[in-house]
């Protein structure tokens, strides 16, 4: 594993970068639920996370996959 070989400190950046965007992406899925399908058409926040809640494990394998390449 490509985080065998990294240092504690480097191990422990990516867990906190993990842990807060995880944290976000919960907290902005919960809005996600309350707006439903009453949100402007578009590229924007709302509209951009109604996509990632609709594949959301293939979502989570990107963010982690990146994460721990890097």
């Amino acid at each position: 594993s490509k985080l065998a070989s990294d240092s504690d400190e480097v191990i422990a950046f990516k867990c906190i970068t993990l842990w807060s965007m995880v944290h976000g992406l919960v907290g902005i899925l919960r809005k996600v639920q309350v707006v439903g399908d009453d949100f402007e058409e578009g590229v924007g926040p709302i509209s951009t996370a109604s996509v990632i809640a609709t594949n959301l494990e293939d979502h989570l394998d990107k963010v982690l996959t990146g994460l721990i390449q890097n």
